[in-house]
């Protein structure tokens, strides 16, 4: 009778075994590489809504962003418990909702195609922001009061601002920072009025209407910030602040 697990045959595939078990690890170390450099990707596209928006320059993604801080406790904790409610309910959403750290409501988003040279650019033009602010608030604060929940084509959760004269100012105060940005040949998504991203999945769509009426407080922004998508401040746990002129 042929012995077919021979001293042979048994270190062959001890061997083998011993291969696999390799490229198992080494599969397994360069997953958790790939979904560590996925984190940042992830913050670029919640910040942008979860699509790539640059439709000019096709080799390149929407590096930097203008945004005002969300600083009032009271939205900021209100926005949290919508975002556990959400998450609770439609599992996908939970791993991608936006840190309560991280809420900030987006101007508009921007791509840089060589920061060396336009990234000074952008930060002489925010000089010219502040004039723009205090021609349309004048000596007043802007501010707004975050209202309900939106959905970018059931892929991108997001609270607003109510329908009122302020976002109406506020709104005024994003074309125009829009139009000086073009006319300086700064590549601009503006698709989108100003918003606070929560977080990115489908299956959210039905909070839309659950939460259209909610009104999550007041806040009064004290500054214009210009943020690099996916970098994050050690210790604020907020995004890094390139710039920032107060309003």
């Amino acid at each position: 009778m042929v012995k077919i697990f021979g001293s042979s045959n048994k270190k062959t595939i001890f061997f083998i075994f011993i291969v696999l078990m390799i490229a198992f690890v080494i599969n397994n170390i360069g997953i958790n590489q790939l979904s560590e450099k996925s984190k940042e990707e992830k913050e670029e596209d919640m910040s942008r809504g979860g699509f790539n928006n640059n439709n000019n320059n096709n080799n390149y993604r929407p590096n930097y962003f203008l945004g005002l801080q969300i600083t009032e406790p009271t939205i900021t904790d209100q926005l949290s418990q919508a975002q556990k409610h959400i998450a609770n309910t439609v599992p996908l959403i939970r791993r991608d909702v936006t840190a309560a750290e991280k809420f900030h409501l987006t101007v508009f988003v921007m791509t840089l195609t060589d920061v060396q040279v336009q990234l000074p650019l952008v930060k002489s033009l925010l000089q010219q922001a502040k004039l723009i602010s205090n021609e349309i608030f004048g000596e007043n604060t802007p501010s707004s009061t975050i209202k309900g929940i939106g959905s970018f084509n059931d892929r991108v959760l997001w609270s607003g601002l109510k329908d009122d004269e302020n976002s109406a100012r506020l709104t005024e105060f994003q074309s125009r920072l829009v139009k000086l940005f073009e006319e300086n040949n700064i590549n601009i998504d503006k698709r989108w009025n100003p918003h606070i991203t929560l977080a990115k999945g489908r299956g959210g769509q039905h909070f839309v209407d659950a939460f259209n009426d909610t009104e999550f407080g007041l806040q009064k922004f004290q500054s214009l910030q210009l943020l690099r998508i996916g970098s994050s401040d050690p210790i604020t746990k907020y995004y890094k602040i390139e710039e920032s002129y107060a309003l």
